[in-house]
């Protein structure tokens, strides 16, 4: 966890913040918590490293120290841990592409059911690049709404108007997104400078359905 506190005042300095104005953005009191945080005097609950990350606008996974690459691994989507939420039916608005970026076409399609996972809606996978992640021409993705991820979880993301389904790894320090195929045909997207304006993460992938 040391690595989290070092990397709360790393960004804070990077983002040019005060402590002041970290405690303020953070629901903290004054300056002095934000600096017995910094120093690691303070253990943060899952909850408070979240609000830092957006406060810092950094992934959490990068927050915590969490940067190294892993191409090769096959996503777990029931690692997540995601708490249970009543069963629901969720639209499918449209394809995503698994390959290059293309534009999803956002019309309601099917319907398919939420299970016990916190999602917002699905999209159906197009392609091969995500065959890797065991993600298939035809397979229905649900997808977590939510503006980051983690460095290394799947998620599906708008470059100028076009979507794609890909590993995500957001670097800060170099101001780049990669975004990762599983698939060795296909070469990493990176995205740097300018390129980021028309660059946004949607959302996260939670579970995977086939033949619906």
């Amino acid at each position: 966890m040391l690595d989290l506190y070092k990397n709360i005042k790393k960004y804070r300095l990077e983002r040019g913040y005060t402590q002041t104005e970290l405690a303020d953005l953070t629901g903290y009191t004054d300056r002095s918590s934000i600096a017995k945080i910094e120093s690691g005097d303070v253990d943060l609950p899952q909850s408070k490293i979240m609000l830092f990350a957006k406060a810092l606008d950094v992934p959490p996974g990068v927050l915590m120290g969490d940067s190294g690459i892993d191409y090769s691994r096959t996503i777990d989507f029931e690692s997540y841990g995601l708490r249970p939420v009543r069963k629901k039916m969720l639209p499918v608005i449209g394809e995503v592409a698994c390959g290059l970026p293309e534009e999803a076409v956002e019309i309601p399609i099917d319907i398919v059911e939420g299970e016990e996972y916190d999602a917002d809606y699905a999209l159906k996978a197009k392609g091969d690049s995500m065959t890797g992640a065991e993600i298939y021409d035809g397979d229905i993705i649900l997808i977590k709404t939510m503006s980051m991820v983690n460095n290394g979880e799947i998620a599906a993301v708008r470059i100028d108007g076009a979507t794609t389904l890909k590993y995500v790894y957001w670097y800060p320090e170099k101001n780049q997104l990669v975004l990762q195929a599983a698939n060795p045909a296909y070469p990493p997207l990176s995205y740097e400078g300018e390129a980021l304006r028309d660059a946004e993460i949607l959302g996260k992938a939670v579970k995977l359905q086939r033949n619906i």
